[in-house]
């Protein structure tokens, strides 16, 4: 049986600056975002941590490098995988926070990738995930992603994950997979 660990990545420029990054905005680390990932490396030392996945967008693939370099895991070994990037937002991404959630439908933002595909998507990474053959695995990626895979994981209705806890930046979260 494995072992999985979520971390959100360090703060990035657009979490200073209060504006949404989509996947279509490769946000940068600030500082604070490069020190948030080396204390979550350090933490991540306690757990044996075999296999690295990481989302393609910049802030999370250098939290994933930060944390790799803190526990001596090689860093061309990390897998970025595109299934868990973060949502594109469309005419969304750059806005300030509020203002994704003034629409009544959020699904109907011009450009916004939609909910069920994004439901799709981290289904799909769940599936593939479960057939790791890793010990303690560790995924880093965005907001979005942990919300939507808390909400699958939980089995409740899709709708509901834009309601679910926000996962603070480099903070790690044990998860556990269903059927596991």
């Amino acid at each position: 049986m494995s072992n999985y660990y979520f971390v959100r990545h360090g703060q990035s420029l657009a979490n200073t600056k209060q504006v949404h990054a989509g996947s279509e905005d490769d946000s940068p680390l600030t500082d604070k975002g490069v020190h948030e990932a080396v204390i979550a490396g350090k933490q991540a030392n306690k757990l044996d941590i075999d296999y690295i996945v990481s989302s393609p967008q910049k802030r999370a693939s250098d939290t994933a490098t930060i944390i790799a370099h803190a526990i001596g895991y090689q860093t061309d070994k990390i897998v970025i995988d595109n299934s868990i990037r973060e949502r594109g937002l469309g005419e969304g991404s750059g806005k300030p926070y509020g203002w994704l959630e003034s629409f009544a439908e959020y699904d109907e933002i011009p450009g916004l990738e939609v909910t069920i595909e994004v439901k799709k998507r981290v289904e799909h990474f769940i599936e593939e995930l479960k057939k790791i053959k890793a010990k303690n695995i560790l995924i880093v990626s965005h907001l979005g992603v942990y919300r939507m895979l808390d909400t699958l994981l939980h089995g409740e209705p899709a709708s509901s994950w834009l309601n679910k806890e926000r996962a603070d930046n480099a903070r790690i979260i044990k998860i556990n997979l269903s059927n596991e």
